[in-house]
């Protein structure tokens, strides 16, 4: 398990915003992510922009934030973005986000094994 951290970078030549997410989120820090996606969503035009993000160096979310990933992932979906992509390699990692979209209502979340 590492400690949690993300960086969002947005690409308008591609027309893409990347979410990179590493670890394990902390709740503490969860204020912040929601501000700064907020403010690299609000400068963009969401439908036509991708949403890629990176869960390579993601961990298992523990059980009791699992709530609050359900509440990220339907963040993501009401943005409005053209295409929501997520990256992950660990089989037991995309079965636990897998599920979190399916809590979230979330039907069109693709998800990209490397």
């Amino acid at each position: 398990m590492s400690q949690g951290s993300y960086k969002i970078s947005t690409n308008t030549t591609n027309k893409t915003v990347e979410l990179y997410v590493k670890g394990r989120a902390k709740e503490a820090d969860l204020l912040e992510f929601i501000n700064e996606y907020n403010k690299t969503v609000n400068s963009i035009q969401p439908s036509q922009y991708d949403l890629i993000v990176d869960c390579l160096e993601m961990d298992l979310e523990k059980q009791e934030m699992i709530d609050k990933l359900s509440a990220v992932f339907i963040m993501y979906k009401e943005t409005g973005f053209k295409n929501i992509i997520f990256k992950v390699k660990k089989a037991n990692l995309q079965k636990q986000l897998s599920e979190v979209a399916r809590m979230s209502g979330f039907g069109e979340a693709r998800f990209h094994g490397i």
